[in-house]
């Protein structure tokens, strides 16, 4: 059966500050079966918006969420998430933003936005 996991999960393996928990998460990610495991985009979001409350950068946080895709018991991210992630390496840009990014990116959506750093992003990538 599938398992999908909460960010708060995630974030105790992280961050390992509760090491008990954190034991706990990093022994489901190695003894579940291969891509068992589903880490959705909501979840990746709210990954990143709690590191970077604590003062990580993107290019920490996406080595971080990089370290735990290694995980052969994580599903896959589709082509969006991936993207979306590289975009927020290498921006300033919310993760829910880059999110809209790759679906303009991928799947041709346009994106309707009064948002000056996504219109300037859009405009660049022309």
């Amino acid at each position: 059966m599938p398992i999908i996991i909460d960010a708060n999960y995630i974030l105790r393996w992280f961050l390992n500050d509760f090491p008990q928990q954190a034991t706990i998460v990093d022994k489901l990610l190695q003894t579940s079966q291969p891509e068992s495991i589903i880490l959705d985009r909501v979840t990746i979001a709210e990954i990143t918006y709690v590191l970077r409350s604590k003062g990580y950068d993107h290019t920490q946080i996406f080595k971080l969420i990089e370290e735990l895709l290694l995980y052969s018991s994580l599903d896959t991210l589709s082509d969006i998430e991936r993207y979306a992630l590289v975009v927020y390496r290498d921006t300033r840009l919310d993760f829910e933003d880059c999110i809209l990014l790759a679906n303009n990116k991928i799947k041709n959506y346009q994106i309707a936005t009064f948002d000056k750093d996504i219109l300037k992003f859009i405009s660049k990538s022309s």
